[in-house]
Order: structure tokens, then C-alpha cells, then sequence
């Protein structure tokens, strides 16, 4: 069994000037999830899927959002700085203050 046939049978092939007459549908079928092969002169030359959607754009309104949760971040970032720095100074303060005992 040659590819061409046995890719026939997993996915329905469409020759061109079939494609051509009938492109509308085979659109509609590809939205649908259909995959469209398209031969030339019974090879396998093209597919026809549709394009994935770009992500939508973020409006201002969302942006400001994500600006006002960067900025809540930054300042819990920034507390959490300042209470790092208390406590190693802290350890610092108490590791200066141990004695050291030889035995």
C-alpha cells in the first residue's frame, strides 16, 4: 500500500480541481476540525487547517489591573526584603555576642 492511499484512508484526500469547486465547504469543514488533504495528481501536497486565533490584545482597563497587582507585589516584595535584612542582622548581632568556649 503505497502513503498516499494509506494517509486516504485515516484522512479524506481532495484533488485540487475538487478543492477548487468545492473550496467553501472544505473551509467550513477545516473550522470544524476536519483535515483537509489536497492532492496533485493523487499526491499529498497540502493540508488545509484553519489559522489558531492570536490571544486578544489587553485592554487599558486590564492593563491597569496588572499594573496596580505588579505594584502590590513589588511592595510585598519589598516588606519581605526589609524582614530578611532585620533577621540576618539579628543572627549577625547574636552570633557577635556568643562566647566561644575551648575546652
Amino acid at each position: 500500500m503505497q502513503y498516499s492511499q494509506s494517509l486516504a484512508i485515516l484522512h479524506p484526500m481532495r484533488s485540487v480541481v475538487e478543492a477548487k469547486n468545492n473550496l467553501s465547504a472544505l473551509i467550513d469543514r477545516a473550522l470544524a476540525g476536519e483535515e483537509i488533504i489536497i492532492t496533485r495528481h493523487g499526491t499529498p501536497v497540502v493540508t488545509l487547517k484553519p489559522i489558531k486565533p492570536k490571544p486578544p490584545r489587553m485592554n487599558p482597563a486590564d492593563n491597569a489591573t496588572a499594573h496596580s497587582a505588579f505594584t502590590v507585589f513589588d511592595a510585598w516584595c519589598a516588606r519581605l526584603t526589609v524582614q530578611v535584612q532585620t533577621i540576618t542582622a539579628d543572627i549577625n548581632a547574636a552570633r557577635a555576642r556568643s562566647v566561644t568556649v575551648l575546652c
